[in-house]
């Protein structure tokens, strides 16, 4: 008796008739998520032949083996800028994968790095729109001064927490006493009073020590007040704002770590907010919205390239000695990228109708500066009252 593979022709049974057709495959079952990423393009908030900003779709990768990133997507649509002479795709910041947005790659050696030059050293001034849950606040700018750290509690190694700055050190101790000196006379505050002891024979309480991070800080405008649109309908109404937030450091997850540790995680954040995922939400609502480089674009001839080269090994020392004192002296606040950051905001509002009203107008920097604007992703799924969506 013969045997039949998958690949041999179904033979005819008695009688003449014709075998039955193979069942087709099971259709792929895609979750809401994969749904509306399919449906995503990229677009282009700028080009020229070294430097592109593009706006990312949520949950595409910026790099790596994967069978779509933003890398793959530029060299595929635009080859003539990574196949040119001297050309050479350059990440110059990080967008994690589930955030949409802005993300600028260079295609020269020259302008990568004056590019990665503004991230690395806070001149780069970002803002990001997120739909949260809850209704917080209209009337203030919510400011949150809480240091990022690795949540010890996941094997994975991938969410962050908040944690706890080091202790100083001998020499930020011995700064910290200088300004104290140096500085004019506070007006003595009453001490606080000493803890009651616990009963005898009650066990006390202590609570766990906070894993070491590092300082993280960002300001928080609510925008608007409203609900959810695209969730499961199971899920019902989703109260949420939209909220404009205003990075001044980089860490990792910080404005996810900041906006759950408020109270009001991202919708869509399963790693913060994993109560969202049986509500079939299809994104995480958190957006690269604008960015604003002091730097000018145009390209960079051979004598810049030499100056700029002669200058790497000065800005270099220049980085590490700013890292190190950040080290030494963790509580000392960076006053002028602070106050840069916050008034960036502030003119953004104003141009959208509602400044900060307690902040100063915003001054531009020395020389040039390029501003780059993305679409606004997240407006399809909020509902305003009143609609207020930039």
């Amino acid at each position: 008796m013969s045997q039949c593979n998958d690949e041999a022709p179904a033979l005819a049974p008695e009688g003449g008739e014709s075998a039955p057709e193979p069942a087709a495959p099971a259709p792929e079952v895609l979750t809401a998520r994969q749904l509306y990423t399919k449906g995503q393009t990229f677009g282009v908030a700028y080009k020229s032949e070294e430097l592109m900003v593009i706006d990312k779709p949520p949950d595409v990768r910026i790099d790596g083996d994967f069978d779509l990133t933003a890398e793959k997507w530029v060299a595929q649509t635009h080859p003539e800028l990574v196949a040119g002479e001297g050309h050479k795709l350059r990440l110059c910041h990080q967008l994690d994968y589930a955030t949409s947005g802005l993300l600028v790659l260079g295609f020269r050696k020259v302008m990568a790095a004056r590019v990665t030059h503004c991230f690395q050293n806070r001149l780069a001034k970002k803002l990001y729109l997120a739909l949260i849950h809850g209704h917080p606040s209209k009337d203030d700018v919510h400011r949150f001064d809480q240091p990022v750290a690795d949540d010890p509690t996941d094997e994975k190694k991938f969410r962050m927490c908040v944690g706890a700055l080091p202790p100083p050190t001998p020499a930020a101790a011995g700064k910290a006493k200088k300004r104290k000196l140096e500085g004019t006379k506070a007006e003595a505050e009453p001490a606080p009073a000493a803890a009651e002891p616990a009963p005898a024979g009650e066990p006390t309480e202590t609570a766990p020590a906070l894993p070491i991070g590092r300082s993280a800080l960002t300001y928080a405008k609510v925008l608007a007040h409203g609900y959810v649109k695209g969730a499961a309908e199971a899920a019902g109404n989703i109260p949420a704002s939209l909220v404009l937030l205003a990075p001044c450091t980089g860490r990792r997850h910080q404005l996810r770590v900041h906006c759950q540790a408020w109270g009001h995680p991202i919708v869509g954040d399963l790693c913060y907010h994993p109560e969202d995922r049986p509500r079939a939400i299809p994104r995480m609502m958190l957006h690269a919205w604008k960015l604003h480089l002091p730097m000018d674009t145009t390209s960079v001839d051979a004598a810049d390239s030499r100056d700029l080269a002669r200058s790497k090994a000065a800005r270099r020392s220049a980085s590490i000695k700013k890292r190190k004192a950040e080290r030494e002296d963790v509580n000392a606040a960076n006053d002028a990228e602070r106050d840069a950051q916050m008034a960036f905001l502030d003119r953004v509002l104003q141009a959208e109708g509602g400044g900060l009203g307690d902040v100063s107008g915003f001054e531009e920097e020395k020389g040039e500066w390029i501003e780059f604007t993305a679409a606004n992703r997240l407006a399809e799924f909020f509902t305003a009252d009143p609609p207020v969506v930039p």
